[in-house]
C-alpha cells in the first residue's frame, strides 16, 4: 500500500483525519484536526489529485468540506485554529488556498 493510498484510508467519516501525537526527540507534537486535515490535503493535492479528478477525488472532497464546516460552524466561526493549533489553522487555510488554486474552483468554498 502506498503512502496516498494510506492517507485515503485513515480519513474519518466526516472528512477530518484524526489528530495525530507524536514524540520526535522527547518533544510531545500534538496536531489538531484541523492540522492533520490540512498536511492530508497537501499529501493529495501535491499527488496531483483534486475535489474534480482523480482516484482519491472523494477523499478530497471530503476533506476540503470538513474544513469549510470548521469556518462556518466550528466553535469560532471563520477560524480554521481547532483546538488551539495555531500552525494547523495555517495548514488547513493553505490546504484551501492551494485546492482552490490548482482548479480555480469554488466548488467545495
Amino acid at each position: 500500500m502506498g503512502a496516498i493510498e494510506w492517507i485515503s484510508r485513515a480519513q474519518q467519516q466526516d472528512g477530518s483525519w484524526p489528530r495525530h501525537t507524536a514524540k520526535p526527540a522527547e518533544t510531545v507534537v500534538t496536531l489538531s484536526t484541523n492540522h492533520a486535515t490540512g498536511l492530508a490535503l497537501l499529501a493529495l493535492l501535491g499527488a496531483g489529485q483534486t475535489h474534480q479528478e482523480g482516484r482519491y477525488q472523494a477523499n478530497v472532497k471530503k476533506g476540503l468540506e470538513f474544513l469549510v464546516r470548521q469556518i462556518r460552524e466550528g466553535d469560532d466561526p471563520g477560524d480554521l485554529c481547532g483546538e488551539g493549533d495555531r500552525n494547523g489553522r495555517r495548514v488547513a487555510a493553505l490546504a484551501l488556498c492551494e485546492a482552490y488554486g490548482l482548479r480555480r474552483s469554488r466548488e467545495v468554498l
